[in-house]
């Protein structure tokens, strides 16, 4: 079984069994660089939770915690944490699979075109 690793600000912070406990590591860790005022860029670029390979950046991982339950309200962790069915977080990383796949779609068939006229 994968785990979830949690890097902030492009540093590694660990990984962990479960996404709940991935994500509870990642939103401390982010809101206390907001509380130090850091950049938006950061939050976007620099902090994710990488599951099977895949990388889920903070505003992502945020959302899927509201939808399994791990935060509520206006960004309020849920404690203990619930019980996550898997099967959803693993529904999410497989879906930016696919955002990625899509977005780079034009230039990957090119490629392969290229490639293969090529030969």
């Amino acid at each position: 079984m994968s785990k979830f690793k949690v890097v902030v600000a492009l540093e590694d912070n660990g990984s962990f069994e479960s996404f709940g406990e991935a994500f509870k590591v990642l939103f401390e860790k982010v809101m206390k660089l907001v509380a130090e005022s850091t950049s938006f860029q950061v939050l976007e670029t620099a902090c994710w939770i990488e599951y099977a390979g895949t990388k889920m950046y903070f505003y992502d991982t945020r959302d899927l915690a509201y939808r399994v339950g791990v935060l509520k309200g206006k960004g309020e962790l849920v404690d203990p944490l619930p019980k996550i069915d898997s099967f959803v977080v693993d529904l999410a990383f497989f879906e930016k699979v696919l955002d990625t796949i899509e977005e780079y779609e034009d230039e990957v068939i090119e490629t392969l075109q290229q490639a293969f006229t090529k030969s």
